[in-house]
């Protein structure tokens, strides 16, 4: 007897059905307890997917998998139902980054986490071959996550290159800033929903499917998926040019720049129709006839029920227990009332006074207490932001997206991260450049973790998951230097700090009561 046959039973027999019937209830009762521990995740998920127009496929992802998967179903026949005991560390190694992702706020991880122990969990109850056998559909999947963000700079330059070269083809005068242009016309911005990341998703899941129902063979399948994409960058760049073209030839009397994403959608279907038509002619799919009994295709054989099963409760056992030691250790607090930071009138050299530079009021809204000093010596002045965290938690952050603008929405001309020293040591601190109307302000910011200085956000993150993994508070303090950008900038901001650092007096206090004698940590 074959000994990989031992142990496995016909499809045909009630066992083999009953091992079928387990792995399904198995795969569906892991996807609850998955999908409930990782509900905040899932429900901000599809919450993108519909105000967001550059992720409104997520919609249609699952429905398309299923498709795919059904399409499929006959390379099932004569395989095994076998646990993969393996895919046990897959569902570990993704329970492990969703517990990472939500200690450091990173929505994204979880949510690619969260797909990665559904795709782990099919794979340990099904086994390996029937995992390949539908590897696309289900690595189809990751397409829920909305994601790419960190494309959407490099989308803008693309689609405003490729309007300037469309434009140059024409009469129309132009002046072009960044993402700034200037037509005769009036301004047209090209914004992030404009740079085309709708239209790049739209046609990845899209081409993916059709490549797989019209073309057998990885090459042709591959080059179909490089053709769509570049069609949706380089009709993203003709869309923009048409609409500038249009508003420029009618002066502004065809109202399509107000409705630009409806006729973007328009126009990229056309587009897509086109491409579909011309990629129909090189289909080398041979078509099936032939009827099939209905159930022809499922596997011929299966392990025991028990063996799936053990797989399938070892495999939400290990997500379960890691998310829910996540859910602990990081859930939401209270912020601290009562609080307040104090700091000295004087400084070496430097006197407190009132007044205030360029910043933005809403950065750190969200602190404990947050506190805003000036400070003037014989040659500068400084602007001291504090803000304390008695802990952190999602959505009560010292690195939330609203606390890193600073000086709010005025362009950043250039960033650095340059080494400081302060009372004998070498510190980083994120360094950024801000336009202003008549000197340029030079920002710099930092965390103190107790007596640690933290350099940058990442740093930040990293601190944040190892205490909380402890189950320990996350305190943190943030601060913000702001000083006029001129030659000698740095070696002032580098002054303050030493004396700030030499200073018994920035206290922070509760109730009146002293809690730390000194809030600075270098």
């Amino acid at each position: 007897m074959n000994m990989e046959n031992q142990g496995v039973i016909a499809a045909s027999s009630p066992e083999a059905r009953s091992g079928l019937a387990a792995s399904m209830t198995l795969l569906f009762t892991g996807f609850v307890v998955i999908t409930g521990l990782s509900w905040e995740s899932v429900t901000a998920m599809v919450s993108t997917w519909y105000h967001k127009s550059s992720y409104n496929h997520g919609f249609i992802i699952f429905p398309i998998a299923a498709y795919l998967a059904w399409e499929r179903r006959w390379r099932l026949r004569e395989l095994t139902l076998r646990p993969c005991w393996p895919g046990l560390l897959v569902v570990a190694g993704f329970a492990l980054m969703w517990l990472i992702s939500r200690g450091a706020s990173i929505l994204e991880g979880e949510q690619f986490a969260y797909i990665g122990m559904l795709q782990g969990l099919m794979l340990t109850i099904m086994g390996w071959r029937i995992f390949r056998a539908q590897l696309l559909p289900i690595l189809y999947l990751a397409l829920m996550v909305p994601t790419g963000a960190f494309l959407l700079p490099m989308l803008q330059t693309i689609a405003t290159w490729l309007t300037v070269q469309l434009l140059q083809l024409t009469s129309i005068p132009f002046f072009v800033e960044q993402y700034y242009l200037q037509l005769p016309v009036g301004s047209f911005f090209i914004a992030p929903g404009c740079a085309g990341l709708n239209f790049i998703f739209s046609s990845l899941a899209l081409s993916i499917i059709y490549a797989e129902l019209m073309y057998a063979g990885w090459r042709r399948k591959l080059a179909t998926v490089l053709i769509a994409l570049g069609t949706a960058i380089l009709a993203n760049g003709v869309r923009i040019f048409i609409i500038l073209w249009l508003a420029q030839v009618s002066n502004n009397r065809l109202d399509i720049v107000d409705d630009h994403i409806l006729y973007g959608w328009g126009f990229f279907f056309i587009v897509l129709l086109l491409l579909m038509w011309v990629g129909g002619r090189f289909s080398n799919i041979e078509m099936q006839n032939g009827e099939k009994d209905a159930w022809d295709w499922l596997p011929r054989r299966s392990f025991p029920a028990g063996n799936l099963a053990a797989a399938g409760a070892l495999s939400v056992a290990i997500a379960a227990a890691t998310m829910g030691y996540g859910l602990a250790a990081f859930s939401g607090g209270i912020p601290e009332s009562g609080m307040s930071l104090a700091a000295p009138d004087k400084l070496d050299g430097w006197i407190r006074n009132q007044g205030e530079m360029s910043y933005y009021p809403g950065a750190f809204g969200n602190a404990d207490v947050r506190e805003i000093w000036r400070y003037d010596d014989a040659r500068a002045s400084v602007i001291l932001i504090a803000a304390h965290y008695s802990d952190q938690w999602q959505g009560h952050e010292a690195d939330a997206i609203s606390n890193r603008q600073i000086v709010g929405e005025r362009k950043i001309l250039r960033t650095a991260a340059p080494a400081i020293s302060l009372n004998g040591a070498q510190h980083k601190v994120m360094e950024f450049t801000a336009a202003a109307a008549s000197n340029n302000l030079l920002v710099w910011r930092w965390y103190c973790g107790g007596e640690r200085f933290i350099s940058d956000a990442m740093s930040l993150r990293v601190y944040n998951v190892l205490r909380k993994l402890g189950m320990r508070k996350s305190a943190v303090t943030a601060y913000v230097l702001i000083t006029e950008d001129t030659d000698s900038a740095r070696d002032t901001m580098a002054a303050f700090l030493q004396a700030a650092g030499a200073s018994p007096g920035f206290t922070m206090m509760r109730g009146g009561e002293k809690v730390q004698v000194n809030h600075v940590c270098w």
